[in-house]
């Protein structure tokens, strides 16, 4: 079980910078579980998390895989 601050939470989540995410947490802009968290320090087990962003829900997710299918002819580097 990982443990990790609210800001690093959202952070690895994609939702921007640190300083970003802290900026969120302390407009009220994130909740845990129902309850608005303004503490950017405040740690939460990251298994089977739940939270909100903006009034949207998000599941944390340890990692995203992601498949492309590249045409010929097209170069990504």
């Amino acid at each position: 079980m990982t443990k990790l601050s609210l800001d690093r939470i959202l952070q690895s989540q994609g939702f921007g910078t640190r300083s970003y995410c802290r900026q969120l947490i302390r407009q009220g802009e994130v909740s845990v579980e129902g309850v608005v968290i303004d503490d950017e320090r405040a740690v939460f087990a990251t298994d089977h998390l739940s939270f909100s962003v903006c009034g949207e829900v998000w599941h944390f997710r340890a990692h995203v895989y992601i498949a492309l299918n590249k045409p010929a002819g097209i170069e990504c580097s």
